[in-house]
């Protein structure tokens, strides 16, 4: 028996990627971030505060909700699939959920501020609902993705219930 509870994630906060979703490692190399699951820490491409690309330790790649996923359509051809609270950083340092992101907003590219310019061509429901994804940088905050932008992390040690909602839709399942 299965129940879901539309439109929660938006509610509460929180913020996930497909699983599918390739994260930035800091050898250089991609991984979705489904295999990531049950993984060491490991390093990952980043951003500090100023916008200047780093490379730091990321941990707990875990599945959080099922969620409805939005396609993030970018500037240089590539697609992010989120739900709608996931956040992206935008050029000048600020945050914005998917759901908030418009035709022309400038993103923070992987490379840091002066990266190549990354921009949102436009934000589409995908119709479905899918298991999505997060991990933790205690750092920065933040990761990069393989489509060469930045997005934020979320506190696999929260104790709110963004944290714990992944928990109670899998006993839900199970009951």
């Amino acid at each position: 028996k299965s129940v879901s509870i539309p439109g929660l994630s938006q509610n509460i906060g929180t913020t996930c990627l497909s699983g599918d979703t390739e994260i930035a490692m800091g050898d250089g190399s991609f991984a979705a971030i489904e295999s990531l699951v049950g993984a060491a820490p490991f390093e990952v491409v980043s951003v500090d505060a100023d916008g200047k690309a780093t490379i730091e330790v990321a941990r707990d790649a875990r599945p959080t909700i099922e969620d409805d996923v939005l396609a993030v359509y970018l500037s240089n051809g590539r697609v992010v699939r989120s739900n709608r609270t996931h956040k992206f950083r935008l050029l000048d340092g600020d945050w914005l959920a998917a759901g908030e992101l418009q035709p022309g907003t400038a993103l923070t590219p992987c490379e840091g501020a002066e990266g190549p310019h990354i921009e949102v061509v436009k934000v589409v429901p995908t119709g479905s609902r899918e298991q999505l994804y997060d991990l933790t940088v205690d750092a920065t905050h933040c990761f990069g993705l393989s489509s060469g932008v930045i997005v934020h992390n979320s506190s696999a040690t929260n104790s709110g219930y963004g944290a714990r909602i992944g928990e109670y839709q899998k006993e839900i399942k199970e009951a």
